[in-house]
């Protein structure tokens, strides 16, 4: 078994044990929860944005215009909206209403494994990678992985309906594919990478704006010593990208 088998294999290991360490919690509502989660089941239920009916069981809301909204950046629920249709059409099949008390935590549950759980247990998995990337034993990228997961509040925030995790998660990811540029191949694909996951790391949570842009600096400078092309295919928007391989 070669040793990039075994670190595929230790990394599998780590990410589900990790996500099932996540789903073992569940910390119910909170006013942060709540916020989120009238949210998207405005979005769902009523098709709105605005959460009048649900608004009661939150004071993380803004009052605009007669209306009530969630107060909190967009991006952790916007996530959550397909796990979450998906499963209020399983519930249905199931014969369990979504709408009733015990739907609404059901529904809860699944979406914080989902939109929050899943995102970091994946981001144990890059860390893993990461740590192997930076010269370190395997031994010492499970001790990383295992103390990232379960040894600092991350174990609490991977089990809210609340944004920290989810926008840590994709920070590393930013970050690691701000790393592979430099690796020569698929620049440009890496290069969206990170303006995926560090804008949807902001929209997550809006105080992440300064580690977002310090990373697509980043994304920059490992481009940089390869020239002119390389710099703007990093820099450049898909459109731009397309016109030029025409």
């Amino acid at each position: 078994m070669t040793a990039h088998s075994t670190h595929r294999k230790l990394a599998c290991l780590l990410g589900v044990a990790s996500f099932f360490s996540f789903l073992y919690f569940y910390e119910g509502g909170g006013w942060n929860q709540n916020s989120r989660f009238d949210l998207l089941r405005a979005i769902l239920e009523r098709h709105s944005l605005q959460i009048d009916a649900y608004h009661e069981n939150t004071e993380d809301k803004a009052h605009f215009n007669g209306h009530y909204y969630s107060d909190k950046a967009p991006g952790l629920v916007f996530l959550a909206v397909p796990f979450a249709a998906v499963a209020r059409a399983g519930m249905r099949i199931v014969s369990m209403d979504p709408d009733s008390v015990r739907g609404e935590y059901v529904l809860s549950y699944i979406v914080t494994a989902c939109a929050v759980a899943l995102p970091t247990a994946l981001a144990a998995v890059g860390l893993f990678f990461l740590s192997l990337r930076f010269a370190s034993y395997a031994s010492g990228a499970m001790f990383a992985t295992v103390v990232m997961s379960i040894g600092t509040p991350l174990l609490a925030y991977a089990t809210l309906f609340w944004a920290h995790a989810l926008v840590g998660a994709c920070l590393l990811f930013a970050f690691a594919a701000a790393l592979k540029i430099a690796d020569g191949r698929s620049e440009f694909g890496w290069a969206l990478a990170v303006g995926l996951a560090a804008g949807w790391a902001t929209v997550t949570e809006y105080p992440a704006a300064p580690a977002s842009a310090l990373l697509a600096l980043l994304a920059l400078i490992q481009a940089w010593p390869r020239g002119n092309a390389i710099r703007w295919r990093v820099a450049a928007r898909p459109g731009l990208d397309k016109g030029e391989q025409r």
